[in-house]
């Protein structure tokens, strides 16, 4: 058998030119015959293309093309640029049919991309492709044909077989079956769906049985039986099953899957790694009533095709994404033209993306990678292209260029030309929060545009919160009426899908449940929790505080912190992996095989530490993952080069490696800056994992004064910031470390930490050790002020001013009649010295909230009036101020008609001042208990045993009073009493609290609770028949 030899063409391209033209004559007849219209030629690296159109018969407005490729250099094309003057005709002509014919092979998924976005998005009602196969059989069976192009002794005598596979088989998944341009698959993952993809060639059309090699039945299944196959070339999908437990026998499949007719042996044509599979067996009811919805408005769109905007938006892990891959995979979007573009860290493939997004809508058939200036500017004369366009294109290379284009384009300009007539379109786009504010823009400007021109696309918008909050996405929705999905996990889903793995109190109530789960991997996670302990939750208070120690104890950061030391002392190398991955903005690109996959990136994979995402890169198994991997993990000095999206991972690998003595001292000034500024996250997100870890070198690099500085502004920013952990433990050892040391700015740093130190030990209920550290602060500053360290009368130092003001705050705590006097005398020396005594004034009237509610309320209001008079500069303490008045109004007028405005200032203390905005769910809990709303009282209550943060002690005495609470009013006298019971002892030795307490077991004990008898104590005696609420619960 003979070879072909296709450099023996003769003419080279020119012979090609008039072989393919015969061909075509010969195979495609009419009974008109042809009429070729104008040739073009376009020389490109890829091969020599010829382009020439044709009127099927005289007259005939409809036309039909043939682009000829030829090439002696590329064997196989991957993507397949359509020339310029065939896009022309296409737009502005009647094209209905494309003869592409090639010397080259085409991928089997490329032919199958082009054609169905040809044949749906444009009036061409058949596209053929007659590659290297199909010229190379046609010459073999018409040796003259042969002899007159080709200059080859052996006469053209060849022998070809009828009926031989193409192409092997690439393996895609289910989305991406629909979706063009995609790569191939490296890993399968076992009870998934994928698409096999190969070409067949046939001589003849004829139908064919298909089935699994036998040595194959074990990895899947597969529905198929039989092929039709046409005449030609015939490019196949079958969708096959991954069974179950494949991946425990083998790591990587290869060899034959499929035969036909028993005999011809199709292969895979590279191996493939099978793994575990990923999805958790969740069954989530308002998932699935979203994608029914989803799916109505899909079928009422192919009924009646018009623009539709769908967004799905809602917090991080609870399932958007796995939503939005089961409604591409839907069979509704089968052979449809269908865009999928997911965002990422990587701002400029984001902004790739949004290009592909603007010629998909143009040109479908196209990819972005084909295109060039040059060919865009053939273009012009279509119609379809503009200045802009041509600039946003010609700078899709350039990530400043690229910026400033896309700066360029507003309301007031027009990317898209006018267009008549448009097929039915699907685009879907998840993890839009991860664009930038101008990348917002410019995507709800194209949409503002595209719903002007009102072209039958179907767009479904998928990402967290903060794009669908954003400005940008406000005014969309001004101009276009969009269907928005928020998606939480409903109470219905939770509560049924408790009780498939664990048993529930019988009187939990729906709004606790839903106050707790976010988050449906945290979900699982902690029902596995419960199954691992063994514990029964026979009470909700056994319910929340399961749930409070699953959080405290960080389990789920725990088991995926365990999950990657794992595999670190598996094989050395898999640390420098994760980094590259982890840390990179878009993944790492594989270029691996599956027989040579490394054993670090096996293992990964295997342990569901990383995934590939759809462009077959290697990326974060989850963002979830990609946080703690982050915090807990350093960087290995080996990838160092890897460039930070942003300058506070920068800040937080400098700090880490510390490679550079004055890079490194450099950094931690610019850290401590930080605190200043109050970026309290930025601080975490760079130091946490410094300070988790041994951080004793970094000590010994920067020396006492600036380790110890920034250590307490990582402290400070805990104690501010952290939903999990408190400041206090680092306070202390910052305290012990330092309070010996004479160096006067560690002993200045070491004042800082006792001044948190006795504020926390205070607001904890420890009174004496606070008096015992408020000493040893006022002994430390009067030591500085003395050396002229802080320069000076000593009440100049806030931190001495602290002091006292604690040592009054216990006085008035304890009720102690010197307590007034020791006010007015700290009060006198703040005026005398020309300090600021708002916050001694606010914080000595919370101490009269249950004792003398007018006094104190005339406090708060000097205390507004005092912030504004002097333009105090602490928006934080005015925060806290007014929600304090707003609430002691509240509960004095015994009317919830302006709670909103409670309800609003409480939220904005989320951002800057989370404690206490933990501390204003207990008052906001307590006043809807009194107003009988049990279900936002528990929306409340319980929204806060989500946070990691453990409770100090007055907070967890004040959920005790309020679950008390909750528990009386529905019905449950016993567990009143008992959560009673633990109040007393969390507030065991303050008499006005434990009278309090008492007095309301009392009620309970003597069957005297009335729910019309509530009432939050504001001092006086108690009347026996009323239930009280501590009026300090607010704080």
């Amino acid at each position: 058998m003979g070879q072909f030899h296709w450099g023996s063409i003769k003419e080279g391209f020119r012979g090609f030119e008039n072989l393919a033209y015969e061909y075509v004559q010969k195979e495609f007849e009419n009974a008109s015959g042809w009429n070729a219209t104008p040739k073009t030629r376009d020389g490109n690296k890829d091969a020599f293309t010829i382009v020439v159109g044709y009127q099927p018969y005289v007259g005939a407005k409809e036309e039909w093309w043939m682009e000829a490729k030829y090439s002696t250099e590329s064997e196989k094309l991957s993507r397949y640029k359509l020339d310029a003057t065939i896009v022309s005709a296409i737009l502005h002509g009647h094209v209905s049919k494309i003869i592409f014919v090639t010397n080259i092979s085409i991928h089997s998924k490329t032919m199958i991309d082009i054609r169905r976005a040809l044949e749906s998005s444009t009036n061409c009602k058949e596209v053929t492709f007659c590659t290297k196969s199909t010229l190379e059989y046609w010459l073999s069976k018409n040796s003259s044909i042969y002899n007159k192009y080709f200059d080859d002794p052996s006469g053209g005598h060849f022998e070809i077989n009828d009926l031989f596979i193409l192409e092997e088989i690439k393996f895609y998944s289910s989305i991406d079956k629909h979706v063009a341009f995609r790569e191939a698959l490296q890993v399968l993952y076992e009870q998934n769906t994928y698409s096999a993809f190969f070409s067949v060639f046939s001589a003849e059309e004829r139908t064919v049985k298909i089935s699994i090699d036998k040595r194959m039945k074990s990895f899947c299944k597969c529905k198929a039986k039989k092929l039709h196959l046409k005449k030609g070339e015939n490019t196949v999908h079958i969708d096959i099953y991954v069974k179950e437990h494949f991946s425990q026998n083998g790591k990587f499949i290869s060899g034959v899957l499929f035969l036909i007719e028993n005999d011809l042996e199709v292969l895979i044509r590279s191996a493939v790694n099978v793994f575990p599979t990923n999805n958790l067996p969740l069954y989530i009811h308002s998932q699935h009533v979203i994608e029914e919805d989803i799916h109505h408005s899909i079928k009422a769109f192919m009924k009646k095709p018009m623009l539709r905007i769908h967004s799905l938006f809602g917090d991080s892990g609870i399932g958007k994404t796995y939503l939005l891959n089961k409604i591409v995979q839907t069979d509704q979007l089968k052979e449809r033209d269908t865009l999928y573009l997911s965002f990422s860290s990587d701002s400029f493939k984001n902004r790739r993306m949004l290009l592909d997004l603007v010629l998909f809508i143009l040109f479908p058939f196209m990819s972005l990678g084909t295109t060039d200036r040059e060919y865009l500017t053939k273009l012009m004369n279509t119609g379809y292209m503009n200045d802009l366009l041509i600039e946003l294109f010609d700078s899709k290379d350039d990530p400043d260029r690229l910026s400033i284009a896309m700066c360029k384009y507003s309301p007031e300009l027009r990317l898209l030309p006018n267009i008549t007539s448009m097929n039915k379109r699907f685009i879907l786009m998840d993890d839009l929060h991860k664009l930038f504010e101008f990348e917002y823009r410019f995507l709800t400007f194209f949409l503002q545009e595209i719903s002007l021109l009102k072209f039958p696309i179907f767009f479904l918008l998928c990402g967290q919160k903060t794009f669908f909050m954003s400005k940008e996405y406000q005014e969309l929705k001004e101009f276009y009426v969009l269907t928005e999905h928020p998606y939480e996990l409903g109470t219905a889903d939770l509560i049924s899908s408790i009780q498939d793995h664990i048993q529930l109190p019988s009187n939990i109530d729906e709004n606790i449940i839903n106050a707790l789960f976010l988050n449906t991997f945290v979900f699982f996670k902690f029902i596995q929790y419960i199954k691992d302990s063994g514990n029964t939750l026979s009470s909700i208070h056994e319910f929340v505080f399961a749930y409070k120690m699953f959080q405290e104890s960080r389990v789920v950061e725990q088991y995926i912190i365990d999950s990657f030391r794992r595999v670190f002392n598996q094989d050395s190398s898999v640390k420098e992996w994760c980094d590259q991955i982890y840390r990179s903005s878009n993944g790492l690109d594989a270029g691996i095989n599956a027989e040579k996959l490394p054993k670090a990136i096996d293992l990964l994979l295997r342990e569901q530490l990383i995934r590939f995402n759809y462009e077959g890169r290697l990326v974060p198994f989850h963002d979830i993952y990609a946080d703690v991997y982050k915090k807990s993990f350093g960087l290995s000095r080996s990838n160092l080069s890897i460039a930070y999206p942003n300058k506070y991972e920068e800040m937080h690998n400098k700090i880490s490696i510390h490679s550079n003595m004055d890079d490194l001292k450099t950094t931690a000034q610019q850290i401590i800056q930080l605190k200043n500024e109050g970026k309290y996250y930025s601080i975490l997100y760079i130091l946490e994992s410094v300070f988790m870890t041994d951080s004793s070198k970094l000590k010994d690099l920067l020396g006492d004064v600036l380790y110890y500085k920034l250590y307490f502004v990582y402290a400070y920013a805990m104690a501010n910031q952290s939903k999990t952990v408190s400041g206090r433990p680092i306070f202390e050892k910052i305290y012990q470390e330092t309070k010996n040391n004479l160096n006067f700015e560690v002993m200045y740093t070491c004042t800082e930490a006792i001044s948190e130190l006795v504020n926390s030990k205070y607001e904890s209920l420890d009174f004496q050790e606070a008096e015992e550290l408020a000493e040893d602060l006022e002994k430390k500053i009067e030591h500085l002020v003395r050396f002229h360290y802080l320069q000076g009368h000593k009440y100049q130092s806030n931190s001495y001013i602290l002091a006292q003001e604690v040592k009054v705050l216990i006085l008035s705590e304890k009720n102690d009649s010197q307590a007034e006097l020791a006010y007015k005398a700290l009060n006198h020396a703040l005026i005398k010295q020309g300090k600021d005594n708002v916050t001694i004034m606010f914080r000595y009237a919370r101490t009269l909230y249950v004792r003398d509610v007018e006094k104190a309320l005339e406090l708060l209001k000097q205390c507004l009036e005092s912030i504004e008079l002097r333009k105090n500069n602490n928006p934080k303490l005015k925060q806290l101020i007014t929600f304090d008045y707003l609430f002691l109004q509240l509960i004095m007028s015994n009317n919830l008609s302006s709670i909103q405005e409670l309800i609003e200032h409480h939220e904005k203390m989320k951002e800057n001042v989370f404690n206490d905005f933990r501390k204003g769910v207990f008052a906001l809990s307590a006043l809807f208990y009194m107003h009988f709303d049990i279900d936002r009282g528990n929306s409340y209550l319980f929204s806060d045993v989500t946070v990691g943060r453990k409770f100090r002690p007055r907070q967890e005495g004040f959920y005790l009073q309020n679950l008390s609470l909750y528990e009386i009013m529905t019905g449950n006298k016993e567990k009143a009493l008992v959560a009673l019971e633990q109040s007393r002892k969390v507030f065991s030795g303050l008499k006005e609290y434990v009278t309090m307490i008492d007095h309301n077991m009392e009620v309970i004990q003597n069957g005297n609770f009335s729910s019309n008898q509530i009432r939050f104590y504001t001092g006086g005696t108690m009347l026996t028949d009323v239930y009280y609420i501590d009026s300090r619960c607010c704080w």
